[in-house]
């Protein structure tokens, strides 16, 4: 079925815009971030550098392990979908935490410790 009330769209999109700029406000500083595209509550944030791979699956594993937020992190990218009806705050402060984990594993190069995805996250893809 298709949304057309208007209200509802304009709030989507406000809330994608708000998060889009959140998102690369946040990673800019990073070497590895590229972009963040996407059309309302649909995300692909692009990554750039070596083992981008290795780096998205091992930020998915912290993102589910530290705060059980669920991302999907693998090739070059990472895609994620909220809730179209989060509310704002909650929308800001889950961006948030994947920002913090983001650049934490790329300022600790955390990645490139003893994970190998194919021990821990190939098995559920």
């Amino acid at each position: 079925q298709k949304i057309s009330r208007k209200p509802f769209l304009m709030d989507i999109k406000l809330k994608a815009d708000l998060v889009r700029d959140l998102i690369k406000n946040r990673l800019i500083s990073s070497n590895r971030f590229l972009e963040c595209t996407g059309r309302g509550l649909r995300y692909s944030i692009q990554l750039k550098g070596s083992d981008k791979d290795l780096f998205a699956r091992f930020v998915t594993k912290c993102c589910e392990e530290q705060a059980s937020l669920i991302v999907d992190g693998k090739w070059h990218r990472f895609t994620f979908s909220p809730q179209l009806d989060f509310p704002v705050d909650e929308l800001v402060a889950l961006t948030n935490i994947f920002c913090d984990i983001f650049l934490e594993v790329d300022k600790k190069n955390l990645h490139r410790r003893d994970f190998r995805p194919s021990d821990d996250l190939q098995k559920r893809y």
